[in-house]
């Protein structure tokens, strides 16, 4: 049975739970995609999962849609926020409202692989330092064609990389954002998913704090890519509820920089490390850039693209 929820940034109680893993799909005005998205969910060679859909207050049939599948398969549930939350905190409620060993975030417009779901699911079984699984992108249009796919890499650097250096290397690496993943739920349930452009950004780089992430070779998820989506006031409200909100990437610069003063009281260790954050971010997020901190960037993946050829080496 569908149902309407207050909107809220968590639950006191868990509406969907299952023994091994979650889907969640976090929807807003998807009705031309949504139907295609829910097949290939369907269509998994893996079948034992539950599906948890949280509808951001949908306006154009999105509704209709999702309540059809959640009557014809049980393990199907929807739920209607009453008004639009943002995205952000969308995301945070359906961590919140489920409740498995595993869990996995799928675009309301997205399409997977029918080995999506069974393929992750046994790379994380496989190894309970995995925090993540996940796939490079194969990106289609608006009509479902493919019109190009991500190259392999970004946020793996091995279960021997220290923690903080699988964080340092996130923001590097902040074009690679692999947050429709399948996660281990105990390495992420409690990680902050702030309403700030890139919010998926930070939630990544702490979660690398808990263990680290692998991605498969195969392109087993698709991606649609859209053009211009009524600009940046457009994006706020999909992201926050509001667009009366800034689109600068100030946000999410000061929840790093937040994020270096927990994990490093004031010292001088704690300093360099926050000003070596706060260089790369400005740089790579357009705002006074250094050009120090582009050749830092540089070298940072040059080091990492020959320790992995040599690590390769020497298992053969």
């Amino acid at each position: 049975m569908s149902s309407t929820v207050t909107p809220t940034l968590s639950t006191s109680r868990s509406i969907v739970s299952h023994s091994t893993v979650i889907i969640s799909i976090p929807v807003y005005n998807e009705a031309r995609f949504i139907q295609a998205t829910l097949e290939s969910v369907c269509k998994q060679c893996h079948q034992d999962f539950a599906v948890l859909i949280s509808d951001n207050a949908s306006t154009d049939g999105t509704d209709l849609i999702c309540k059809q599948f959640e009557a014809r398969d049980p393990r199907f549930r929807y739920v209607r926020q009453f008004s639009n939350i943002g995205s952000a905190r969308n995301f945070e409620f359906l961590r919140a409202a489920s409740s498995s060993p595993f869990f996995a975030f799928v675009g309301g417009h997205d399409l997977l692989h029918p080995g999506y779901l069974g393929r992750h699911l046994g790379a994380l079984i496989s190894d309970p330092k995995l925090a993540a699984s996940y796939t490079p992108f194969e990106y289609i249009d608006l009509h479902g064609a493919v019109i190009g796919r991500a190259q392999r890499g970004g946020l793996t650097s091995g279960r021997s990389t220290a923690p903080l250096m699988r964080y340092i290397w996130s923001m590097v690496a902040l074009e690679v954002c692999p947050i429709h993943a399948v996660f281990r739920r105990d390495m992420m349930s409690k990680l902050p998913i702030r309403a700030c452009p890139g919010a998926d950004h930070l939630f990544l780089s702490n979660c690398l704090l808990n263990g680290y992430f692998q991605p498969l070779i195969d392109h087993l998820y698709q991606l649609r890519q859209f053009g211009p989506r009524g600009g940046s006031e457009a994006y706020m409200a999909r992201i926050t509820g509001s667009a009366n909100v800034s689109s600068c990437f100030q946000g999410l610069i000061d929840a790093y920089l937040a994020d270096f003063d927990l994990l490093f009281p004031p010292g001088s260790r704690g300093r360099i490390l926050r000003g070596l954050a706060h260089w790369i971010l400005r740089d790579h997020l357009g705002t006074r850039p250094v050009r120090v901190t582009k050749l830092l960037r540089s070298a940072a993946k040059r080091w990492h693209f020959v320790r992995s050829h040599l690590k390769r080496g020497g298992e053969r």
